[in-house]
């Protein structure tokens, strides 16, 4: 199986998956809110840093930014974004083409966006 069919899954996961919030909910009380805001900034960050890597086709370095924004992603309950990114992980470890590598980058910069919109606040 290659990194591209991997990347089918994340269009068919939900964007915000707000039950995977329950369990973090319980453990920081009233602090999640800033549990989720750094998890917003890191993320952010993350994808900001992907951008010019991705321009240089797969790479070990592009391909543990992309597996930390995928575990983030999956703890906060942004499966979309998490899979999109775990498969440019398989991309890169994968040595995916070049093309392939920065379409996939491209997309999840902009899965981030929404899905960071739809992350709420606490």
């Amino acid at each position: 199986m290659t990194g591209m069919q991997r990347a089918a899954p994340a269009a068919d996961a939900p964007v915000f998956d707000a039950a995977a919030l329950d369990g973090l909910r319980a453990a920081f009380g009233a602090r999640i809110g800033v549990l989720l805001d750094r998890t917003r900034a890191v993320i952010g960050e993350r994808v900001a840093q992907m951008a010019p890597l991705a321009g240089e086709g797969p790479s070990r370095a592009l391909g543990r930014l992309a597996h930390e924004v995928g575990g983030m992603a999956g703890q906060v309950g942004l499966a979309r974004l998490g899979a999109a990114a775990l498969a440019l992980e398989a991309l890169c470890e994968a040595g995916g083409a070049p093309e392939a590598v920065r379409d996939a980058a491209d997309a999840l910069a902009a899965l981030s966006a929404l899905s960071l919109e739809a992350l709420p606040s606490a």
